[in-house]
């Protein structure tokens, strides 16, 4: 799901509405097919550690080369999280998660904030997305499975809740049961991102390449780096000092 996520939170959508009506699985069924599908060796959920990393590459018409940017995601167990944009190979912004602690660093103007409770609560949901042994229900509050067709396909749509946050929204195929397309609204912002392939890593299989369509064009995601339970830094998740 982060993986999916890293591109989704970097660019803003839209889609046609979607119909869907109450569906015939229960979210304990589906997590089962989905674990047997993605992870039938248990690889990813008993992993301490991760990184990956993602290019976004962005159009900027046919006269000029695309933006591209680095986003890296690095978690530790139980409660370390840490997400950093390169520009140009250098760090742009991280936001760092540290136990109940949390900062964003912007390395542009050297600044280091802490994380308010409302940002924390996001960054959070961020992190237990990203944490291997995780469920949905671990996660939040309330969801809700549907069944239905959006820009033509057929999906499961689970409608995921906390109190104070617009929803999660999260389709997954009714075929492999992996998932789809993530939706979400972040300060009445629409996020949309839609993973176009998956790729065998390691033995499970992780959304290597996702697209995200916006109001002014397209966004273009792909993995070009996973690694589980690979030794991390202390300090990569502590604030830089500057």
């Amino acid at each position: 799901f982060s993986a999916a996520l890293l591109g989704c939170l970097l660019s803003a959508g839209c889609a046609t509405e979607p119909v869907f009506s109450p569906a015939d699985i229960s979210l304990d069924e589906l997590e089962k097919h989905q674990k047997e599908n993605s992870d039938p060796q248990g690889r990813y959920a008993s992993a301490k550690s991760s990184i990956i990393r993602q290019e976004i590459k962005t159009e900027n018409g046919w006269m000029e080369p695309p933006t591209i940017q680095m986003v890296e995601v690095k978690y530790q167990a139980p409660d370390k999280f840490r997400l950093t944009t390169f520009e140009e190979n250098q760090p742009a912004l991280a936001i760092i998660i540290n136990g109940n602690q949390g900062w964003v660093a912007n390395y542009a103007d050297r600044s280091v904030i802490p994380l308010d409770e409302k940002q924390m609560k996001r960054v959070k949901t961020m992190q237990l997305l990203a944490t291997p042994a995780s469920r949905l229900s671990d996660i939040f509050k309330e969801i809700t499975i549907e069944r239905g067709v959006l820009d033509d396909e057929d999906f499961y749509r689970l409608i995921c809740k906390n109190p104070g946050e617009k929803p999660l929204e999260l389709y997954v195929s009714p075929v492999d049961f992996l998932p789809r397309r993530i939706r979400w609204s972040v300060e009445d912002i629409r996020y949309d991102s839609e993973i176009t392939r998956y790729q065998m890593v390691e033995g499970m299989l992780i959304p290597d390449e996702s697209t995200i369509k916006t109001d002014d064009g397209e966004k273009d995601s792909n993995v070009i780096y996973y690694k589980l339970d690979v030794p991390i830094p202390p300090e990569d998740f502590r604030p830089p000092v500057f």
